[in-house]
């Protein structure tokens, strides 16, 4: 693919989509659930490259659980906080029955995000992911939270990925017949795993997305249009 036109589609993907925060070093960012990209993998590190995230006309619905850390979790999330240069927030212990606890939100109706995905608000966003198999999306975050906000989370009768205002993707909570938005932006996110598209074309011959490859996961028989890039689907999040 020649560098021009991914420069005149990155700038399509950019004007119709709403984007995370990408300015920051690339080296520290831990993308935020949702969130479009490419994964580098480097000697030491695992860098993702975010170019945008979808717009979401209904909320997607997420599923959250409370984890105790154990050594393999706790030594990511202390790589994460020196890579932020900043100092870890909890202490682990092994050897103590009663270990710091954090988060997992996942996206638990990836028919829904493919159903949105493929519908005309995301056309542009769409054709630009069609020409490179190696975009994948952020399906599940580790997130650490205060013990307020984890019993916030944890209470809710229902959380949804939506898209704000301001055109970012936030959390909205339903607590009481009430929906509350909850920003992402004031998590501490350092953990994540991302899916992989498979495609297919519809009746028209227009390509669309068949479904969204879980860790592991195979395209259904018939749409793969490179079998071995479909089935590089990573993950960083072992819980």
């Amino acid at each position: 693919m020649r560098p021009t036109f991914y420069a005149i589609m990155a700038l399509l993907v950019f004007s119709c989509g709403p984007l995370q925060d990408i300015k920051r070093n690339q080296e520290r960012f831990i993308p935020s659930i949702g969130t479009i990209g490419k994964e580098e993998n480097r000697l030491l590190t695992k860098n993702f490259q975010a170019i945008g995230s979808p717009h979401l006309k209904k909320g997607i619905p997420l599923s959250i659980r409370e984890l105790q850390f154990d050594k393999s979790n706790f030594k990511r999330y202390t790589d994460y906080t020196a890579r932020q240069g900043s100092i870890p927030t909890i202490i682990f212990i092994d050897s103590l029955p009663v270990k710091p606890k954090y988060l997992c939100l996942r996206l638990s109706d990836k028919i829904a995000l493919q159903s949105q995905l493929n519908g005309n608000i995301n056309s542009t966003v769409r054709s630009y992911l069609s020409n490179d198999d190696d975009f994948k999306i952020v399906t599940q975050i580790a997130v650490l939270e205060t013990p307020e906000n984890s019993q916030r989370l944890l209470g809710a009768e229902g959380l949804f990925l939506t898209q704000c205002k301001d055109g970012l993707l936030d959390i909205e909570l339903l607590k009481n017949g009430k929906r509350n938005s909850y920003r992402i932006s004031t998590m501490e996110i350092f953990d994540y795993e991302v899916s992989g598209f498979c495609w297919d074309t519809d009746r028209f011959g227009k390509e669309r997305i068949a479904s969204i490859s879980a860790d592991g996961g195979k395209c259904p028989k018939g749409t793969e249009r490179d079998a071995q890039k479909l089935n590089e689907t990573k993950s960083y999040l072992k819980l």
